[in-house]
């Protein structure tokens, strides 16, 4: 079911949530991979089996050790790309981005694999701020020697940061307007040659106008939120981080009334952390 919804009431394309959801369409996160990355073209993306775009994908560390879970992860099968949509201005953002491909490298090397095996990362993080405050539309890193000039570490480890605020640097026309949109202009939307931005805003509308899926979202809200408060009462430091994980496992398998019982009874929840081999 369709309904009207106001400007004030609009899921922006900012959101978690929606920009997952957005980005779980292969072609659209393919396009949106190839204008933040010029020189990047990705020719495969299927969801055949073990899809290779991800959304929401949890990577789980050793017990005891914090995991890490991911907006978009996409796979074309040879390379790695991770894109995160961030709003709030946090001084640990480096810190993420170091931990996030470390994450990513353990979950490519599988056991006894020689690591020639790990493919190049890309780890992105679309920022509505400008996180070192230089005015740059992106700020691009890797690994490089300190004594010597242009000497690359060469180890396939790529960082960048977009700053959907900036003015400054070398980008296309088609990267200019899409972080004008991700900043929240509307009125780039019904300028000519955006296609990858109409269709992305295209979704966006449909998605905000349906019933069915504005439920789906408010569920999603919800089982944060009381991820935060059980992690908090239950006392633990890792707490929040592993209630969340659990009730991101039953949304994927479809177990809602599991779900409801899990919010609910703490008993449930032990039971079901050992199931998921969360706990």
């Amino acid at each position: 079911m369709a309904f009207p919804v106001s400007a004030e009431r609009r899921i922006p394309i900012t959101d978690d949530y929606m920009f997952s959801y957005v980005m779980r369409q292969p072609g659209i996160c393919a396009s949106v991979i190839e204008c933040l990355l010029p020189g990047i073209h990705i020719d495969h993306v299927s969801f055949l089996d073990e899809p290779e775009v991800q959304t929401q994908k949890t990577i789980q560390g050793a017990l005891g050790t914090h995991s890490v879970r991911l907006d978009v992860y996409l796979d074309d099968g040879t390379t790695v790309f991770n894109v995160e949509m961030q709003t709030g201005d946090r001084s640990d953002l480096p810190k993420r981005l170091r931990f996030y491909g470390s994450r990513i490298d353990c979950d490519q090397l599988k056991t006894s694999a020689d690591y020639s095996q790990l493919r190049p990362t890309y780890i992105i993080f679309i920022c509505t701020f400008d996180p070192f405050g230089l005015d740059q539309y992106h700020y691009s890193f890797e690994n490089c020697c300190a004594e010597v000039p242009g000497l690359k570490l060469n180890d396939g480890s790529y960082k960048l940061f977009f700053n959907t605020t900036g003015h400054k640097g070398e980008v296309s026309d088609e990267l200019r307007s899409l972080l004008a949109y991700f900043d929240g202009n509307a009125e780039i939307v019904a300028e000519p040659d955006t296609p990858l931005i109409q269709k992305i805003d295209t979704i966006v509308d449909v998605a905000n106008r349906d019933a069915e899926w504005r439920r789906s979202y408010m569920t999603f809200e919800m089982a944060q939120l009381d991820a935060m408060k059980l992690g908090r009462a239950e006392g633990r430091s890792e707490g929040i981080d592993l209630i969340s994980r659990l009730f991101d496992a039953l949304m994927a398998a479809g177990r809602m009334d599991d779900f409801s019982a899990a919010m609910k009874d703490e008993a449930v929840r032990e039971r079901l952390l050992k199931e998921f081999r969360l706990a």
